[in-house]
């Protein structure tokens, strides 16, 4: 039986690898047409999973994603050379069969536990949450309406919704016999959805009319020790890309569109002889140089001017997820890969007493590849009230799910061929207040999130609505301008007005030591200036 010393993540062109008569590619198939490559043998390898990715519920005659992604296995590291070998020769053939082979680093939810006894104490409410970022003080259309929210995140269950707001979603099926089948979307329950519905109920926190979509693509968190595959991340991502094209080509959900991700790489053992690929994005050159394919995947959901918010991770110096590497946490080793993207808003956690919780993951990121000043910045976590029956919210997951209603909040007012979604992050950026020193740190980012401040400099810019007359804002003014010129109207007020109301909020602080919850001791965790391996979990 094979072990799993190493698995690959394969790109493929599924027109020049197998027969084109082909309607539904499996593992078998492709194995097939592997054998017939020079250099490549029976036994030295197993194909475990070739995605399929289909939208459900599939009313509207949508063709299920395109199949160029499969993962393979091998016995020993040595048959993974010689795999990987056979497949650079193919390349140098110029047959143009494959686009991309490497290792398939493992990625798992940032969640961090649920509170126990005393550890009540650290949990702030909602409408705390709510009132440390300005979100009490929007006006009330800014509710998400329009706005197509989708949920990358181990499942949610529908019912648990309020009625109206589910939109359907995409089924990742790993196309592999030893690999689970999630749940189709809306479908997951229990304790399996605790971790997706904290996503979808803080984002109707923020934006209660936005669409959610699920996408019930990462393990549920009671299964802290199995990976997802990056490789289901970008089949899902492919065709949801070709669906949202052909949605709007029928007239269907066509408002702006959010992609929210609770997940990230913990560990960088699992990148195997390849240490950087992705969570540096190094890619394999020579033949296969960066960006690495979920990066340029990720790349094509901004070009498709899509808002995308990643969490920042929970391996942060002062306590440490239990999952993270033995080099993976503290200052400038925890947020790696697509969430270091320039192109994605990547959000820490604080309380609601706007104190900075020791496990969330710190900057800088991974340079020169990625971007240096990550996280982004702060939402609040750790409270509860947003979640119905489902626990109380934990987590830079919860952080990321926050933020993801607030992007919505805002878009359901100015969609994302007006403010591009690279014009609204620079202002979530400079809006943001920093309890510390003006300027970006690891800790804080550019600050915590300042969503009254970002509206009024979007009612400054774009007075009138992207959207429909029967929803825009009664605002006249000059028409709305450029997004180059926006950048630098942004620029200026952001100098004119951000000391202003650092002064104002910085005033309001009292800082104690950061703390945060252990996930299996549930214990409050030392202060930042104990050593991080004492204060890790468990």
């Amino acid at each position: 039986m094979m072990t799993d010393v190493a698995k690959d993540y394969v790109v493929f062109d599924p027109n020049k690898l197998v027969d084109s008569s082909h309607s539904l590619l499996t593992p078998g198939i492709i194995t097939q047409a592997l054998l017939k490559i020079p250099g490549i043998s029976a036994g030295e390898f197993k194909v475990d999973a070739v995605p399929s990715v289909t939208f459900e519920p599939d009313t509207n005659g949508l063709p299920p994603g395109p199949q160029d992604v499969f993962s393979v296995w091998y016995p020993e590291e040595a048959q993974a050379a010689q795999f990987r070998q056979a497949i650079h020769a193919s390349i140098d053939r110029k047959e143009e069969k494959f686009l991309s082979v490497g290792v398939n680093p493992l990625m798992m939810m940032a969640d961090f536990g649920r509170p126990d006894g005393a550890d009540a104490s650290l949990f702030g409410t909602l409408d705390g949450a709510r009132r440390l970022i300005g979100a009490d003080q929007l006006p009330a259309y800014l509710n998400g309406q329009t706005v197509n929210v989708v949920v990358v995140d181990s499942g949610i269950d529908k019912n648990a919704l309020p009625r109206g707001q589910f939109g359907g979603g995409w089924h990742p099926n790993p196309g592999g016999a030893d690999l689970p089948v999630p749940p189709p979307p809306g479908l997951t329950t229990g304790e399996d959805a605790l971790h997706g519905m904290m996503i979808a109920n803080n984002v109707l926190a923020m934006a209660p009319a936005a669409t959610i979509f699920d996408v019930p693509l990462i393990p549920p968190p009671k299964i802290y020790d199995a990976p997802s595959f990056l490789i289901m991340a970008h089949a899902v991502y492919r065709t949801i890309l070709r669906h949202i094209r052909q949605f709007r080509e029928r007239g269907l959900f066509p408002g702006p569109w959010v992609f929210v991700n609770a997940w990230a790489i913990y560990d960088r053992r699992s990148e195997g002889a390849n240490p950087g690929a992705y969570t540096e994005n190094l890619g394999y050159p020579p033949h296969f140089p960066p960006p690495h394919p979920f990066i340029r995947v990720i790349e094509q959901v901004a070009a498709d001017k899509f808002d995308t918010i990643f969490c920042a991770g929970n391996c942060g110096e002062v306590c440490p997820d239990g999952r993270c590497g033995p080099n993976d946490f503290g200052p400038g080793r925890g947020i790696w890969g697509a969430n270091a993207h320039r192109d994605v808003l990547t959000v820490g956690g604080v309380r609601v007493d706007a104190n900075w919780l020791g496990y969330s993951s710190e900057g800088p990121g991974p340079t020169p590849n990625l971007y240096a000043q990550k996280p982004d910045v702060c939402a609040p976590t750790q409270f509860v009230g947003a979640s119905g029956r489902y626990p109380p919210n934990t987590g830079t997951s919860s952080s990321a799910g926050i933020a993801a209603g607030v992007v919505a909040a805002l878009r359901s007012q100015w969609d994302q061929g007006t403010v591009p979604p690279l014009v609204l992050k620079l202002m979530l950026n400079m809006t943001a207040w920093q309890p510390l020193n003006p300027g970006w740190n690891g800790w804080f980012g550019n600050g915590i999130l300042n969503v009254l401040a970002a509206y009024q400099i979007l009612l400054a810019n774009w007075p009138k609505s992207s959207l429909p007359a029967s929803r825009a804002l009664a605002a006249t003014g000059p028409a709305s301008p450029s997004a180059s010129t926006a950048v630098t109207n942004l620029s200026r007020v952001f100098t004119q007005q951000r000391p202003t109301v650092l002064q104002a909020r910085s005033r309001q602080s009292n800082w104690p030591a950061p703390r945060c919850l252990c996930r299996q001791c549930r214990t409050p965790c030392h202060d930042r200036e104990t050593s991080a391996r004492s204060a890790a979990p468990g």
